[in-house]
């Protein structure tokens, strides 16, 4: 692989601020698929339709919410922690990816009773270190 150019450098720092774990798990699914050329194009475009659709789905939401039984609106806000378990289920590819979704969510709930700020922090980066350093040691 050659060295990126100058611009070559500028195009992966702005497409990187698109970056939130949808793109990254959609990255991870697709973009070995692709010639190496196409990539930074390629995440650009998913990257700045998520963007995009987050914006006008929040907009909405907070145009909308008023208006909206209590229930409906504690529906609504339960989706977006559901999307994340489940876009990391789909993602899930080895015993290890499966093993940090287990701990994390054992983790989650005890985490956010002790620490309720950098809860979901913590409960990530402890889930996923434990789970490749048992994994590397069960190799």
């Amino acid at each position: 692989e050659e060295q990126p150019t100058l611009r070559g450098w500028i195009a992966r720092i702005l497409v990187s601020h698109f970056f939130a774990i949808s793109v990254w798990l959609e990255g991870m699914r697709r973009l070995p698929l692709l010639p190496q050329h196409l990539r930074l194009a390629h995440i650009a475009g998913i990257g700045f339709a998520m963007l995009t659709a987050t914006m006008m789905g929040t907009a909405t939401g907070y145009i909308v919410s008023a208006s909206l039984p209590p229930a409906v609106a504690a529906g609504l806000l339960f989706m977006t922690p559901l999307y994340f378990l489940l876009s990391l289920a789909g993602g899930a590819s080895t015993r290890m990816d499966w093993s940090a979704i287990a701990i994390g969510g054992a983790l989650g709930p005890s985490l956010y009773v002790l620490l309720p700020g950098p809860d979901l922090m913590l409960t990530g980066l402890i889930g996923g270190t434990v789970a490749y350093v048992v994994g590397r040691r069960l190799r």
